[in-house]
């Protein structure tokens, strides 16, 4: 039987107000100090550092991100439109630009990889029972 009553999205509400809001302080924040880093990377810092300092933010923030990541890929949409409206500069720096991707792509593969393999050895439950935990690429 399919289950048509819709989402609790209230429940969601407060980490995704989180989110926005640490995403527009981090953009203050990168424009004040004409900082390097994107306003957007500065602003999951500032999230990262909230939920850190209270897991009542972080059980908020977790929820909104469990209904939000399924649909993470329509983030990345407007930034097709973007490198389309600009042909001669993509034909004339096009290689660069798909070396650059394709190496970016790979190294960010294999850092997550690396990452995954050292947290994976690092979690109790795997140490305790030499298992993946409940609902791991295993099945089990």
């Amino acid at each position: 039987m399919i289950d048509l009553t819709p989402p609790k999205a209230e429940l969601k509400l407060p980490g995704f107000l989180l989110f926005l809001t640490a995403q527009a302080c981090g953009q203050v924040i990168s424009k004040t100090f004409t900082l390097p880093i994107p306003g957007t990377v500065v602003g999951i810092l500032l999230a990262l550092c909230v939920c850190c300092l209270s897991p009542k933010v972080a059980a908020a923030c977790q929820a909104s991100a469990n209904m939000l990541l399924p649909h993470f890929g329509l983030f990345l949409v407007p930034i097709g439109p973007s490198v389309l409206m600009l042909p001669k500069t993509l034909l004339a720096h096009g290689p660069a630009v798909f070396a650059v991707t394709g190496i970016s792509a790979v190294l960010t593969l294999a850092v997550s990889m690396a990452v995954f393999a050292v947290l994976s050895k690092l979690s109790p439950e795997r140490q305790a029972t030499g298992k993946v935990a409940a609902g791991g690429c295993d099945g089990t």
